[in-house]
């Protein structure tokens, strides 16, 4: 999961290039997430750190705004899920960044 959309489509545009398909990005809407209460997460430099993991340089960059979510993603948060193109032709500046994470 990521915090921000630019982010999320890079990461996804590489998983394209390595050959995947059917790549999607989904768009969670924070505070709805927040509201469930036992769904939880962290940030994953931040819980590398706290379990002595070493995160290799090559992929570093992109932890920055990598979280992890220790149990499932309720259905009741996603607000969208589409391509990498869908996403692209948006206007990234038309979902605020502060309620949603991709």
């Amino acid at each position: 999961m990521y915090k921000n959309l630019q982010t999320a489509i890079e990461t996804a545009k590489a998983w394209e290039r390595k050959g995947k398909w059917n790549v999607r990005i989904a768009s969670i809407d924070r505070d709805t997430l927040e509201s469930y209460g036992y769904v939880r997460y962290r940030n994953v430099r931040r819980l590398a750190g706290k379990l002595g993991l070493w995160i290799e340089r090559e992929i570093w960059q992109s932890t920055e705004n990598e979280l992890i979510v220790f149990r499932q993603i309720p259905a009741g948060t996603v607000t969208r899920i589409e391509t990498v193109s869908d996403f692209e032709q948006e206007e990234a500046e038309e979902y605020d960044e502060s309620d949603e994470w991709y």
